[in-house]
């Protein structure tokens, strides 16, 4: 992928669960505080905040709110975008395989994926998910034709990658966005690389 180009985005028409939104949230408060909260959801929309507010683990949320929640969230804190959105993914990946979603850690980190990939539309309802083991440490997991995209999100998904391996193991993770919807490719794919 060249990290040159343009970088597009499509908001509209996607959902995610509820538990997603929720953690980002649970990140910037415990990262920077109830002052921090309150400034981000001043910064989003009547609509947004109030879709932010009502969100629980299983519902499902506008993939635009969580968007405009992470850009929130950066604006308010003053950070860079991208960086902050990876640590961000890290977070929730920590905070829902350890509470929520817990039951879905496996004992071998393909079989995450794999199984991973399977369930992608119960954790967001765009886009085919597919998994494939290239070799005994490295992995590539793509999402094929989302009807939503955005370089913010890409970079949370990052963060969660890397935090994922480390959860099952895997020491030192290298995520690399080898193609991605937001520079015009049908995909967006991730190669994993870790010891």
């Amino acid at each position: 992928m060249n990290m040159t180009e343009v970088r597009r985005e499509a908001l509209t028409g996607g959902h995610v669960k509820g538990a997603m939104v929720r953690a980002h949230v649970q990140f910037l408060r415990d990262r920077f505080g109830e002052p921090a909260v309150e400034k981000a959801f001043a910064r989003l929309t009547p609509a947004a905040s109030s879709e932010v507010h009502q969100a629980l683990t299983s519902s499902w949320c506008s993939f635009e709110t969580l968007v405009s929640l992470d850009r929130a969230i950066a604006d308010s804190t003053g950070h860079h975008e991208i960086d902050l959105m990876r640590e961000l993914g890290r977070y929730s990946a920590q905070i829902n395989l350890a509470g929520v979603y817990r039951a879905f850690r496996r004992d071998d980190i393909h079989d995450f994926f794999r199984r991973s990939a399977a369930l992608h539309k119960q954790f967001q309802d765009f886009g085919t998910c597919e998994y494939e083991r290239v070799a005994e440490t490295h992995g590539r997991i793509s999402v094929r034709n989302a009807s939503c995209y955005s370089p913010v999100y890409c970079a949370s998904e990052t963060g969660y990658l890397e935090k994922v391996i480390a959860i099952h193991g895997g020491k030192d993770a290298r995520i690399l966005e080898s193609a991605c919807q937001c520079v015009k490719d049908d995909r967006c794919t991730f190669e994993m690389h870790w010891h």
